[in-house]
């Protein structure tokens, strides 16, 4: 936080032990994040864990983590399900244009049940020929968008380095939007760090 208490960065931190004995079918755990974080627009942290990956394959298919960082309260989150009778719409239903960043596009098969629609950068490296490590997605959900999401590989984790990626900005947006993710081994603590960095306001247009 910065010294008038307004939340600057938002993330969390996995132990190297942590990651000994990962589970061999994907898991799921949801987070609360404290008060200032909720002021900037993040609610809760969903960190799954994907052991086999996840489409696109050649892509994503790799064990890694995704790391999802909601605006909506998880009982929303949790209510995004088949069942209801709109979920098709409410999935396909995107939000205004200047609320998504630049280029960003809904490849098919990325709406999830309990997240969302998946959007994706087509020009991360990812999609360029290099190997996937580490990336980040945008989510939504009826119309607004509903959580940020860093991806990372267990590989990358394990090399214990750090990168710092910038995040695409909307044009809009009516929570704090930060200029850069990062995935950090801190040597001193034994523990990795994900967090969104230099959160600041967009003002709605």
């Amino acid at each position: 936080m910065d010294d008038k208490g307004t939340a600057r960065q938002v993330g969390l931190s996995i132990t190297e032990a942590a990651l000994t004995g990962l589970a061999t079918a994907p898991r799921k755990l949801l987070l609360d994040l404290p008060d200032p974080a909720r002021r900037a627009g993040y609610d809760h942290v969903a960190l799954d864990w994907e052991p086999h990956g996840h489409p696109p394959p050649g892509i994503y298919d790799k064990p890694h983590f995704d790391v999802h960082f909601y605006h909506v309260p998880t009982a929303q989150q949790l209510a995004i399900l088949p069942t209801d009778p709109q979920y098709n719409a409410k999935m396909a239903k995107a939000p205004p244009a200047n609320q998504l960043p630049a280029g960003y596009i809904r490849p098919p098969g990325t709406d999830v049940p309990m997240m969302g629609t998946h959007w994706i950068n087509p020009k991360a490296t990812e999609f360029t020929g290099q190997p996937f490590t580490h990336t980040l997605i945008y989510g939504t959900y009826n119309g607004a968008v509903t959580f940020l999401e860093p991806m990372v590989t267990l590989a990358f984790l394990q090399k214990r380095e750090t990168a710092t990626a910038p995040v695409p900005a909307p044009v809009s947006s009516n929570r704090a939007i930060p200029r850069t993710y990062t995935i950090a081994w801190d040597a001193n603590t034994g523990e990795y760090n994900i967090t969104l960095d230099d959160l600041a306001p967009i003002p709605m247009r």
